[in-house]
């Protein structure tokens, strides 16, 4: 005898709890054709291919209108899952009042820290940085990528950009050298370097 409906519901819920799928991922699996695509998996007409996300680190950054390239640390080809074991990276100063971004770039000469083409590739994929990079506690920060450092040429002024999480879509902005750098600034770095 086959499982009643109820039964099927349950057990697609616990299924769908277990893979820790969210709102937004069960709005995607109901629409279009999402369900029927699975089941051609299921039943041995298809297959899924994972797809690999690598960012190419070496090629030139995107550079906003007006501005240009000072600095461009190249980092060869780096997998998705070194991203996501990113650490972040605090000065000691920033949590003790701040410290000018010139001091704090200073400190980063010799970090391991990411350039702007993971800042742009992890915006053209919106899903795919860490949960644990948006603040649980409403509280917002900048994730800045001090690999790429640029100036804006109408008035020499260096900055850094940096992803954070407006109102639950990602969006980049810049960081002036010249500021007062506090906890709400963070950086990303490699877990551990190649």
């Amino acid at each position: 005898m086959g499982l009643t409906d109820m039964e099927k519901v349950t057990r697609l819920l616990k299924a769908l709890e277990k893979g820790e799928y969210t709102d937004d991922d069960v709005d995607q699996l109901c629409g279009g054709s999402t369900l029927a695509d699975v089941r051609g998996v299921v039943r041995g007409h298809a297959e899924i291919n994972i797809l690999e996300h690598v960012i190419d680190c070496d090629m030139p950054p995107y550079v906003p209108g007006g501005w240009e390239v000072v600095e461009h640390r190249k980092d060869g080809l780096l997998k998705l899952e070194d991203v996501s074991r990113a650490n972040f990276y605090h000065s000691a100063a920033q949590e003790n009042g701040g410290i000018g971004g010139l001091a704090l770039r200073e400190e980063l000469a010799h970090r391991p820290v990411f350039n702007a083409n993971v800042l742009d590739y992890l915006l053209k994929y919106p899903k795919l940085p860490p949960k644990h990079w948006k603040r649980e506690d409403g509280n917002k920060y900048t994730i800045l990528f001090w690999g790429t450092i640029y100036r804006i040429i109408s008035d020499g002024s260096l900055v850094v950009r940096g992803l954070y999480d407006g109102a639950g879509e990602w969006c980049w902005s810049g960081a002036w050298l010249s500021s007062t750098w506090r906890s709400r600034d963070t950086v990303a770095i490699e877990h551990k370097k190649k």
